[in-house]
């Protein structure tokens, strides 16, 4: 079973989404058939690296909500987290560009290390405040996972694996994703948002029946009562 997941590394419900697959997929009794496949998404494309405005700062101008509501709204995403033993803090985190980030997965997929950098992300911008868009923080973030500094620097002075990264989101755009985290499986099943490890499960398990569901052979010698042609509503037997 292939399963495809779009995600930005700054968006709470993308980290708390894959907490919760991964538990699932821990759960799975067929897991060892199940293969990642992580995609690129940008929720801001034009977001500076640098960015001295808070989270919390800038999805008050966004949807114009008075900082009470705005804060109220982030404490329910941190307990959403708590329950996969993920730590956010948006009121501290600060905006900044994951482009370079999703560069550096495709890098990490090479090595079969993705896995392990997308969690790297993920914790280094939500729970340690990093700003994972920071040269030496993509640097520290690969060593951590065993990906030689000198190939990271070399990624982040050229620019390979840009089109891969801009193939995913045309890829996403071309089948109407307009939010994430999107789970995709086996190319044919869809499913939007951070869902419970509970529904994944179940999802994870429903598609594994029909994909596997018991193939009724047709026997091709089973006796039929062969024609040799038919004049108006009346067939002839062999004579």
């Amino acid at each position: 079973m292939k399963v495809e997941i779009w995600s930005d590394f700054v968006c709470p419900y993308c980290y708390i989404g894959q907490k919760a697959f991964r538990r699932a997929l821990e759960n799975f009794e067929h897991r060892e058939y199940v293969t990642i496949q992580y995609k690129c998404f940008q929720l801001d494309p034009n977001a500076d690296v640098h960015n001295e405005r808070t989270v919390i700062e800038l999805l008050m101008d966004k949807f114009q909500l008075p900082k009470e509501r705005t804060l109220s709204k982030m404490a329910a995403i941190a307990e959403m987290g708590s329950k996969y033993d993920v730590q956010i803090h948006l009121d501290k985190i600060k905006h900044t560009n994951t482009f370079e980030a999703h560069r550096l997965v495709k890098l990490a997929e090479t090595y079969g290390k993705d896995s392990k950098v997308v969690e790297q992300l993920f914790e280094t911008y939500f729970s340690q405040l990093e700003n994972i868009g920071l040269e030496e923080v993509l640097i520290n973030i690969a060593e951590a996972s065993a990906i030689e500094n000198e190939q990271v620097v070399r990624l982040l002075s050229c620019r390979k694996y840009t089109n891969a990264v801009k193939e995913d989101q045309l890829v996403a755009e071309e089948m109407g994703v307009e939010g994430v985290p999107f789970f995709v499986f086996n190319e044919v099943h869809a499913v939007a948002g951070a869902q419970s490890e509970e529904v994944f499960l179940k999802i994870l398990q429903q598609i594994w029946d029909e994909e596997n569901a018991e193939k009724v052979k047709l026997d091709k010698n089973a006796p039929v009562c062969a024609t040799t042609y038919c004049d108006g509503d009346t067939c002839y037997g062999k004579e």
